[in-house]
């Protein structure tokens, strides 16, 4: 088709570009090489302008198609890139759009913060005027109604028949279990504002000593206690014993009535992780009031069955907050109690005196 075409049009005419696979030397490995080539048919006229010859020549091209191919395949790749670049720019514009959202709700969140650290700083401030007000303006009313009927009982009691002298002596009850009452309040607030102290401290140490005081108050007791050797953990030393020291001494307190006492210091593993527990025998409580045991002034108890204020359980739960953990209690009326508490091994919170520091 080409050889005509030179012939009726008396031009060169090119061919298209042919591809043989040429056998390669043995020396080279032998096997076969693709190869490209461009032949080019031109002709040759005699004086008259007739054709006379057509020569045929042919051209090597290989590099150039591969250089070709190559740069097709170049053109394809960057095509790819500057469409993932473009896709990765919609990517990066989305997820700037999202971090802003996110950085103006921080911000939100932040003021919000903000303004309920100073609501509770200012709670913090009611509650110190109020303690203040309670260890103050209410032990002169007190001290001035126990006076007065100490005088009244002291000066007129000939006067008086029994049923008066009975009212004198539950008005200085009264009076005296209300002294017991502020003393306990303020040594509550005193627990939230105190400054803690880490260190390692040895909870069998501490409640060897406690149970030994107990035991000295009372030493008709039969008392059957289980304590492991060297039970450590990180808090605070006073603070720490003050939890133990509410813990037996309840223990202590609600198995009087028990002919064996049995109490027990350990550690367990719950869902909450590694847990201290005190457990006893004792009285107990119902489960369905199990919420309620760590309330200030909360008892599941007459003061005539077991004596108390209700803070000791609300002045351990302060405590161990105050240590980044947690406590719960477990019971069965008249089969004994369990009160469990966890310790953080970080500071969980600070006072204002220790972020001023």
């Amino acid at each position: 088709a080409s050889l005509t075409r030179v012939k009726e049009k008396l031009t060169p005419d090119t061919m298209a570009v042919q591809k043989y696979d040429i056998q390669k030397p043995e020396s080279e490995g032998g096997g076969f090489e693709e190869r490209y080539w461009s032949p080019l048919n031109s002709p040759v006229l005699d004086e008259q302008g007739d054709l006379k010859y057509i020569i045929h020549r042919v051209t090597d091209v290989t590099d150039f198609v591969y250089s070709k191919r190559h740069q097709e395949e170049q053109l394809k790749i960057n095509n790819d890139l500057k469409e993932r670049v473009g896709q990765m720019e919609i990517d990066i514009f989305s997820r700037a759009q999202e971090i802003q959202e996110a950085n103006n709700k921080l911000r939100h969140l932040n003021q919000e913060l903000d303004r309920t650290s100073q609501m509770l700083k200012d709670v913090n401030q009611e509650l110190e005027a109020f303690s203040y007000s309670v260890s103050h303006d209410l032990r002169a009313p007190l001290r001035s109604i126990f006076g007065f009927s100490q005088a009244l009982q002291e000066e007129y009691s000939a006067n008086l028949d029994a049923q008066a002298q009975d009212y004198i002596q539950r008005i200085q009850k009264g009076t005296d279990r209300m002294g017991h009452l502020i003393d306990d309040l303020i040594r509550l607030a005193h627990f939230s504002k105190i400054q803690i102290n880490y260190a390692e401290i040895n909870l069998s140490v501490i409640a060897e000593e406690v149970l030994h005081e107990l035991s000295q108050q009372d030493p008709d007791r039969i008392v059957i206690k289980k304590i492991p050797p060297n039970l450590v953990a990180q808090g605070d030393p006073g603070l720490l014993r003050a939890v133990l020291l509410n813990l037996l001494s309840n223990a202590w307190k609600f198995t009087k009535e028990k002919p064996e006492t049995q109490i027990e210091l350990g550690t367990t593993q719950t869902p909450e992780g590694k847990s201290y527990f005190v457990k006893d025998n004792g009285a107990g409580f119902d489960m369905k009031y199990s919420k309620n045991l760590f309330g200030a002034f909360q008892r599941l108890h007459t003061n005539k069955e077991f004596p108390g204020n209700g803070i000791g359980l609300a002045t351990v739960r302060r405590i161990v907050t105050r240590h980044g953990g947690k406590t719960w209690a477990e019971g069965k009326i008249n089969q004994g109690a369990t009160v469990y508490f966890t310790l953080s091994d970080q500071k969980p919170f600070k006072t204002e005196n220790e972020l001023k520091k």
